[in-house]
């Protein structure tokens, strides 16, 4: 008589990720990797060339008080994007941690995914409102069609959309797993 041992190697409930969460997971990292060097070198680029101007060896910025020759309307505008750039920017690195961990349908990914919707619409409204903020002149034409223009509105749009998705997939997927 042959015996045969299946060994959890072997078995169906395998553990190995197959080759679609591979593909995820790879990404992930990638693009992690692109969002730190996004979060650490460029800025960290942009502090030295901030110094070498103010030593004289100026890279072509010119920076004073107050920007010597940029209003400070213009300068709220660069900080609430850059501010808003930062929060878009932390939250994907979140997202794509929780990805690369095997997390899809999730609460947490549903919220991330709305907060950067929410951060990308905002960043599209600052676009359209910052010109007449800085100019102070409402050219009404054209600041009614600029949202409709703007990828960051549209893509903010879609993001909100799919995080709605996401959220009635989880509901789904936590009633299947009640159902006997």
């Amino acid at each position: 008589m042959i015996t045969t041992n299946i060994s959890a190697e072997n078995s169906p409930r395998q553990t190995n990720p197959s080759d679609g969460v591979r593909r995820i997971r790879r990404i992930s990292r990638y693009l992690r990797a692109i969002v730190l060097i996004y979060l650490v070198v460029l800025p960290g680029y942009a502090t030295v060339c901030i110094l070498a101007s103010s030593r004289g060896g100026s890279p072509g910025w010119h920076w004073g008080p107050h920007g010597a020759g940029v209003s400070l309307a213009e300068q709220w505008m660069a900080g609430i994007s850059g501010i808003i750039y930062l929060g878009m920017a932390v939250i994907f690195y979140r997202l794509l941690n929780l990805l690369e961990q095997g997390t899809y349908f999730a609460i947490a990914n549903v919220r991330l995914l709305r907060w950067l919707g929410n951060l990308a619409f905002a960043n599209g409204l600052l676009g359209v409102v910052a010109p007449v903020v800085v100019s102070n002149v409402i050219t009404f034409p054209t600041i009614l069609l600029a949202p409709f223009f703007s990828p960051w509105v549209i893509g903010g749009l879609v993001i909100i959309m799919f995080s709605h998705i996401m959220e009635e997939a989880c509901k789904l997927r936590e009633e299947q797993a009640l159902t006997v």
